[in-house]
């Protein structure tokens, strides 16, 4: 039996505009980040807990003015649930996931155990001794 996680290519499920092979990035949350694109509610009202992390992928928007259609590649905000970026992105694996290095030193247990509930694995963080 196939994991969903290791899926091959499919261009039904992988053709969407926004589809594309820049890398998913763990990155620190700031209050002027509003919503996330995955489940399109506001970052700080709704059932996560307030978000220390968000995940970031650069993704292609399409839109129109009246000039016509144009795209633009634009940074897109998910929280930090693998819920939230799987209806949109089917082959995310969080085992693919970067991150920003300024914030590994702030990567506490507490985060990973976070995360993992919400499957995120940021396991792959290095954490320091606290002593």
């Amino acid at each position: 039996m196939q994991r969903e996680e290791d899926s091959t290519y499919d261009p039904e499920v992988h053709g969407a505009p926004w589809h594309n092979d820049n890398p998913f990035v763990v990155e620190q949350y700031r209050k002027r980040l509003k919503k996330c694109r995955g489940c399109a509610t506001l970052f700080v009202n709704c059932n996560y807990p307030t978000p220390k992390f968000v995940i970031s992928h650069d993704e292609r928007r399409v839109f129109w003015t009246k000039y016509g259609r144009r795209e633009s590649m634009q940074k897109v905000l998910y929280h930090c649930s693998r819920t939230c970026v799987k209806p949109r992105h089917l082959y995310f694996k969080s085992r693919e996931l970067t991150i920003v290095p300024s914030l590994v030193d702030k990567v506490t247990a507490v985060d990973i155990e976070l995360a993992k509930r919400h499957g995120v694995d940021l396991s792959f963080v290095t954490l320091k001794d606290t002593e």
